[in-house]
């Protein structure tokens, strides 16, 4: 119990430590951890969601600031992220397994126009790309579902030339429902040695989790 309390889980040393060991920075806890602390709570006592990702808030701000209203994004794992990025961009593709999660999903993106979802029950739908999505790249990947090592496999050539791929979780190891993630980990890293490709990892707060974990980001310019 006490472990829990501190690490907030299994696989930290303490709520401020990622899976890999890497503490937050100092102005990051003191600029997202109060914001995550009160989303928490409101979850907590309200069930109260937040309608953001439930990414890095720093991770947030750079797609932010990259997301415009022709980009593409192509989405492996639905939820609160859907409708914000609908909301900056100009055509999302979204990937999700769970029939009860694409049907609530459904409820918050509503009819907007420039979503495709996808309700993907078997391996092979969730990692397909429709041949009609194929054309034109896409200039936000986001892998924050399953089978996130052959995510990246199946949609790193689709990424524009100035595009972000964001993997997110990326200091957790090998799950059932994740998949490989140091692997996926170590392809990013290989694709942007060969390529001169630029990564950098962010150790953060979330919306909602009162705890750290590591996001990998690939600059694709």
């Amino acid at each position: 119990m006490w472990k829990k309390i501190i690490a907030g889980g299994p696989g930290r040393t303490t709520r401020l430590h990622d899976h890999r060991g890497k503490t937050v920075s100092i102005g990051r806890l003191v600029r997202n951890g109060p914001r995550a602390l009160i989303s928490c709570l409101s979850r907590v006592a309200y069930n109260k969601f937040p309608n953001r990702p439930w990414i890095s808030y720093d991770g947030q701000k750079i797609l932010e600031r990259h997301l415009h209203k022709e980009s593409r994004v192509l989405e492996f794992g639905s939820g609160s992220s859907t409708a914000w990025y609908a909301d900056r961009c100009g055509f999302l593709l979204s990937h999700e397994h769970s029939s009860e999660w694409f049907d609530m999903v459904g409820n918050i993106v509503g009819d907007r126009k420039n979503v495709v979802r996808k309700l993907c029950l078997t391996r092979e739908e969730y990692l397909q790309i429709p041949d009609n999505y194929r054309s034109k790249p896409f200039d936000l990947i986001m892998i924050d579902g399953k089978y996130r090592d052959a995510c990246l496999d199946a949609s790193l050539e689709f990424l524009s030339e100035d595009g972000i791929l964001y993997l997110d979780n990326s200091d957790k190891s090998l799950g059932d429902e994740t998949g490989d993630i140091p692997a996926a980990r170590r392809k990013i890293l290989d694709y942007a040695t060969k390529n001169g490709k630029r990564v950098t990892t962010i150790t953060d707060f979330a919306p909602s989790q009162l705890f750290v974990s590591e996001a990998m980001i690939l600059f694709n310019k």
